[in-house]
């Protein structure tokens, strides 16, 4: 008999919303999760047997610890339904999700959306044409940790964990909006080119996505506007850019602030950091069509064979550990705020760094280390060959 699987109806309205116009929703909650491999061809499921999950999920979490030689290394699926409210369908929608080792395969309404390959970074999905005219959305994924020797890290003195392991959400924003690429990347890119005790400089690298449109398509008329503002909220220095796209293009537009005089300079023991928000306004009405916030921390820093590390010019001897992202029983599923509890743990032993080994993981990670004053060296996932 064929499994029934309730709809599970995401409310995407909210008070945040009224101020910011990208949505954001967790959908960790309501996944249902198959090991075992479909008998037909294509994506029929109808015969597995399923199980209700929460993510982050990991098919691994004991047999990694069992007395059996080996682990499972294979194909899991993974399965829920969302519907999107009327108000929402004319948005521009994606899933994003933050981990998926290491082989994912992402299908909406029996459709193939993206195949991404690498556990170790998020990926979006656009389902913008998937979604029925009713608003459901029936997600199915494939998600395989075989060895594949196209994938790195090939072999290693750590477990490949199998599972959507991390957090997934529907993001919704105006059909204009910063893009949301396909291999998970950042649309609104900081950069710091100079900084000393005296001055700073910041440049922004933005990527701007426009949609299609029938007829006779219009430019539209735009603001970039960016802010940066001190630790108590405080505008410290803005720069807005005037933006006239076509429609159904990507296009990058670059902002240079002028030198920010005496920044308040981040370190271990003071973890200063300003907020950058990025808006994309409509010239015309003034309305907020996209919205991203990042912090920023001010600082510099170098080695020396003969002295060692320096941080904005002065010595500092860095004392920490390594990480993976595994805990007892929950194999490399952790939540985010266990994460944060590492980092909180590793700051309350002295340290000041932290080695993010072997590949990169959560975000939750390198923000924590960025607020308790933490120097992090993000790995990439190569390892022995």
């Amino acid at each position: 008999m064929k499994k029934a699987f309730p709809i599970l109806f995401v409310l995407l309205c909210s008070v945040h919303f009224l101020h910011a116009q990208r949505d954001r929703i967790s959908i960790n909650d309501g996944w249902f999760f198959s090991k075992a491999k479909p008998q037909g061809k294509g994506i029929d499921t109808s015969g597995l047997r399923w199980e209700a999950v929460t993510l982050p999920h990991s098919w691994n979490t004991a047999d990694v610890m069992d007395d059996e030689p080996g682990y499972y290394r294979g194909i899991g699926w993974y399965r829920r339904r969302i519907h999107v409210p009327a108000f929402k369908r004319h948005k521009h929608l994606a899933l994003y999700f933050e981990g998926a080792n290491q082989l994912a395969t992402v299908y909406v309404n029996g459709r193939k959306a993206v195949t991404h390959t690498g556990g170790y970074n998020g990926f979006y999905v656009t389902i913008d044409n998937l979604v029925k005219e009713d608003g459901l959305a029936e997600i199915l994924v494939s998600v395989d940790n075989s060895f594949n020797e196209a994938i790195a890290p090939l072999t290693a003195d750590f477990t490949f964990f199998g599972g959507l392991y991390r957090s997934v959400s529907l993001i919704s924003t105006d059909p204009v909006h910063f893009e949301m690429p396909a291999d998970g990347g950042s649309s609104v890119y900081i950069t710091t080119p100079t900084v000393s005790a005296t001055a700073a400089t910041v440049k922004i690298k933005s990527s701007i996505v426009t949609p299609e449109q029938t007829g006779k398509p219009k430019k539209r008329n735009l603001l970039l506007v960016s802010e940066i503002r001190d630790a108590s909220g405080l505008l410290v220095s803005s720069d807005t850019r005037k933006l006239n796209l076509a429609a159904g293009i990507r296009q990058e537009a670059i902002q240079e602030f002028k030198p920010l005089p005496d920044p308040h300079l981040w370190n271990t023991s003071d973890p200063y950091l300003y907020t950058v928000s990025t808006r994309l306004i409509d010239a015309g009405t003034k309305s907020v069509l996209d919205e991203i916030n990042n912090p920023l921390g001010f600082r510099w820093y170098r080695f020396s064979a003969d002295s060692g590390f320096f941080l904005n010019d002065q010595p500092l001897k860095l004392v920490g550990a390594s990480r993976h992202q595994d805990r007892p029983d929950l194999g490399n599923a952790v939540p985010s705020a266990l994460a944060r509890e590492d980092i909180g743990l590793l700051k309350k032993m002295g340290g000041n760094f932290l080695r993010v080994a072997h590949y990169p993981q959560d975000q939750a990670i390198l923000d924590e280390c960025d607020r308790l004053g933490i120097i992090a060296s993000v790995e990439i996932p190569l390892v022995n060959e």
